[in-house]
């Protein structure tokens, strides 16, 4: 008699654990797909994605022609990204040119904010799948930023050179922009006539003009456009999976070139003729006859 009663105990234990498990665990509910897909986050969306194309090819089919559309219309657009580097130049040496030195030095910090968001804004939009224009344009305009910073003379531009003091984001924008290029479009960048020289000796030129820790690392991007060894397959490699992976991002926005010196051992006289030279024909500039084009 006590065993049964017992057994009719447990069995109610056994009954209001049940009871408890159940309410612990949430019906499952038929969610509105759209709400449900944009709540998710974006890694969880691919990720849900990738694996139902994997198992359903008409699902896969239809992906690939997508992006084989977008390969297409983005191989076939060429952006001119030359505006940041006027803009860039406007904030170094035009902006805050009627403010006190004490109020100059102020806005240093906005100054060198400013050129690293058009800085950003330039890799954001250069894609494996871009153009061989809108790459090169890329990388010709930041170039020109570089030297911008380089030779502008007065308190921001000082101050902007000590900001970007051990900065990475212009080098790890042209590392990208080369990443991006296949073999044989950085072959054709070196040799892109710059104002009657070569990108090459534009480069060289730009790293002659660097102070210490301002832009180190840069010769990289020269080596990189000029080796096609390891650092080439690597990039490949890294073309190749972005590819794979839809990672294309594109926007608006060029590059021409400014003016050769080479020898880093002159770093203080090539500065300064440059900067005298450039400066005396940016004097003439006026709104509509083409004031830049001194600085390039």
């Amino acid at each position: 008699m006590a065993s049964a009663k017992r057994q009719r105990a447990n069995t109610a234990g056994d009954s209001a654990d049940a009871t408890s498990a159940a309410a612990a665990t949430p019906a499952k509910k038929n969610h509105d797909l759209n709400t449900a897909v944009d709540t998710l986050d974006a890694a969880t969306v691919r990720s849900l994605l990738l694996g139902a194309a994997q198992a359903n090819e008409y699902l896969a089919s239809l992906i690939r022609e997508k992006y084989d559309a977008l390969l297409r219309k983005e191989s076939s657009r060429a952006i001119n990204f030359d505006w940041f580097s006027k803009e860039s130049w406007k904030e170094l040496n035009v902006k805050y040119d009627n403010l006190g030195g004490s109020k100059q030095y102020d806005r240093a910090g906005d100054v060198s904010g400013a050129i690293r968001q058009n800085i950003e804004h330039i890799q954001h939009n250069v894609g494996a799948a871009s153009s061989w224009e809108t790459k090169k344009s890329a990388l010709g305009t930041l170039r020109k930023i570089g030297k911008s910073i380089c030779l502008s003379s007065g308190v921001i531009p000082k101050e902007v050179r000590k900001h970007l003091s051990h900065d990475v984001t212009l080098v790890n924008a042209m590392v990208y922009v080369v990443q991006c290029m296949k073999p044989s479009e950085r072959d054709m960048m070196l040799e892109v006539d710059c104002d009657g020289t070569s990108f090459e000796n534009k480069l060289i030129e730009l790293e002659s003009l660097t102070e210490l820790f301002l832009f180190e690392g840069l010769e990289k991007v020269r080596l990189m456009l000029g080796t096609p060894g390891e650092e080439s397959e690597e990039a490949t490699t890294k073309n190749e999976d972005q590819e794979d992976i839809g990672e294309v991002s594109f926007s608006s926005a060029a590059a021409e070139d400014i003016k050769p010196t080479t020898d880093a051992s002159h770093l203080s006289a090539n500065r300064g003729e440059a900067a005298k030279e450039e400066s005396h024909v940016a004097l003439n500039w006026g709104p509509a006859s083409g004031w830049f084009s001194a600085w390039k």
